[in-house]
């Protein structure tokens, strides 16, 4: 019975060891929303950019935004643009047509 408390600590810091894990170099995705303009007032068009910068080798998929989106009308949504960056990365956007009625 002691010697298998005592082999328990060793197996669980094997099994931790070979864990796989994220590598320390990995790039995370970052995301802004911007508005193109300023006073605007209930109802005008409010032009919305959303971009994020990601990794090469991954893909960014926007959702499909409802027509009610919180104090917000959706009117439209582009379709997604990629552009590859000069250190290999990408930047992906989305215009969003909205209206703030609130």
């Amino acid at each position: 019975m002691k010697r298998q408390l005592l082999l328990l600590p060793l197996l669980l810091l094997l099994a931790l060891l070979g864990w796989p894990r994220p590598g320390a170099a990995q790039t995370l995705a970052t995301a802004t929303l911007t508005a193109t303009g300023q006073d605007w007032t209930v109802g005008d068009p409010l032009p919305l950019t959303l971009t994020v910068n990601h990794p090469a080798g991954t893909q960014v998929i926007f959702p499909q935004l409802p027509g009610e989106w919180g104090d917000f009308t959706v009117v439209s949504q582009s379709p997604a643009t990629s552009v590859t960056n000069a250190d290999g990365s990408k930047t992906t956007s989305q215009q969003i047509d909205a209206r703030l009625f609130a």
